[in-house]
């Protein structure tokens, strides 16, 4: 492991053991403030466009691993089922605070586009009378 990774690691330990009343104010909206290096980095990698796994380093396509194992961890409160293979719901988590903890990291939330099966995943499928209406996305 990378020792540029640490910073995520340490994010994803944090969340994960947990046992606050609100993880949004209590690790989530300090954490980009207390590692502003993190937040550099990622705008760096975003100012790479088109962006080519092909000519980034071993150390930030794990480093971009681990920032995504926390971005995993904070969706699991949006997901039903065992999404992570436990009972686990996630960190108790609006989706306003995920969203704004995901904008402070300067990234920016896509907005509405065309369905493409690549980009989307579908994760349940419901029938509805009458039959003869067209398929709808939701």
């Amino acid at each position: 492991m990378y020792h540029s990774q640490y910073p995520w690691v340490e994010l994803w330990k944090a969340l994960h053991g947990y046992e606050g009343a609100d993880v949004y104010a209590d690790l989530l909206e300090p954490w980009p403030g207390a590692h502003p290096g993190e937040l550099a980095w990622l705008a760096e990698m975003a100012a790479t466009s088109p962006w080519d796994p092909s000519e980034t380093g071993n150390e930030d396509l794990c480093r971009l691993y681990s920032a995504s194992r926390v971005t995993s961890v904070l969706m699991l409160r949006f997901q039903q089922g065992r999404a992570d293979g436990s009972d686990w719901p996630g960190p108790d988590i609006s989706l306003e605070d995920f969203r704004r903890f995901h904008e402070a990291l300067g990234l920016r939330v896509p907005g509405a586009t065309r369905f493409h099966p690549f980009f989307h995943e579908i994760v349940s499928v419901e029938m509805v009378e009458p039959t003869e209406r067209p398929i709808e996305l939701i």
